[in-house]
């Protein structure tokens, strides 16, 4: 039986919510697991409570931060904490509801399939617990597309339904320095690097209830109209255009980070799509694989296409970041080297 490490990233967490959260947990058909409640509060009456939760099951471990970081932070040191014997990494939120056979499930798709992360659909449900949507992937109109341009336009897979092989582990840490709080999270770096080396798989089945409240980091988000870009053009054209180089800065960030990470593991094969965010990055201006991007998300109406623009606008108008320059040093120092080091 396949085991699984659960990382569960806490700060100040709704008594009731965690309470039930927890019990998902305990309820799972697959029992062999263990889960790192890590507490970000720094604030040992919080701790005292969160130890008192956990109490519960032998299988809840609680550790706690020095101080206030974040939860990407706190995802990075339950990752940091994984046991040797761990055959599979899911992240958790403090406030959700687990169906009782997500493990299983889970487990079953990897044992039949070759895939390095799989991820689910969500079912959404309010404060108190009722449904509002079975299906987070219809109700979004989200497109299940893991290239990795597209990935850099719009990750497509929520982190507490993400479960990954214990092989992705050591290309994940260290996470970047992000700042608190982060530019993005760590379900993007997270599925970014499981893009690169492999299959990622998909259930369409609502395997976690995920809770909406005024306290959620993310929660769902509703898609953009295509419809509305020209009106946001038209009706306020600096600010348009600001918000495409801000839009811009943010992805040639991520993609500077995540291109600086693969450098670090060279000897490593990865995807062709790496050479594809690699162009998109270097290039003056817009490389035919983006502009094709750009076209096939505007064909099929894909929300994308908003983000996919700002990209184009943000390239075209020359904007750079230190990240950017950077990385494109490294990789003109490698172009002129007589043996060229993969990224």
């Amino acid at each position: 039986m396949p085991k699984f490490w659960i990382v569960m990233a806490v700060y100040r967490p709704n008594a009731v919510f965690l309470t039930e959260q927890l019990k998902s947990l305990t309820g799972q058909t697959h029992v062999d697991w263990r889960c790192v409640l890590v507490d970000d509060s720094d604030d040992p009456a919080e701790h005292a409570k969160l130890q008192a939760a956990a109490a519960a099951d032998s299988r809840f471990l609680v550790r706690a931060h020095s101080g206030r970081a974040g939860s990407v932070k706190a995802f990075e040191s339950g990752l940091s904490l994984t046991p040797v014997d761990a055959d599979y990494i899911c992240y958790c939120d403090q406030d959700d509801i687990w169906m009782p056979d997500k493990l299983a499930i889970t487990a079953d798709f990897f044992r039949r399939t070759d895939a390095i992360l799989v991820h689910t659909d969500l079912a959404t449900m309010d404060e108190a617990g009722a449904e509002i949507h079975g299906s987070l992937f219809r109700q979004e109109s989200r497109v299940l597309d893991h290239r990795l341009l597209y990935l850099i336009t719009k990750n497509v897979a929520t982190g507490c339904t993400m479960a990954f092989g214990r092989a992705l582990l050591p290309f994940l840490l260290p996470f970047p320095k992000l700042g608190f709080p982060p530019p993005y999270h760590h379900d993007l770096w997270t599925i970014l690097h499981a893009a690169a080396r492999g299959d990622i798989g998909v259930i369409k089945r609502p395997l976690v209830r995920y809770r909406q409240h005024a306290g959620n980091q993310i929660g769902q988000r509703e898609p953009p109209a295509i419809r509305r870009f020209p009106r946001a053009l038209l009706r306020a054209p600096a600010r348009y255009l600001a918000s495409c180089r801000s839009r811009w800065q943010l992805h040639a960030r991520i993609a500077s980070d995540f291109l600086g990470s693969l450098r670090e593991h060279s000897a490593t094969p990865v995807s062709p799509d790496v050479d594809q965010l690699r162009l998109w990055l270097h290039a003056r201006y817009p490389p035919r694989s983006m502009r094709q991007l750009a076209r096939e998300l505007y064909a099929r109406k894909d929300p994308a296409f908003v983000v996919a623009q700002q990209m184009l606008f943000g390239k075209l108008s020359g904007v750079a970041c230190p990240q950017t320059a950077q990385i494109e040093r490294h990789w003109t120092e490698s172009m002129r080297s007589p043996d060229r080091p993969t990224w």
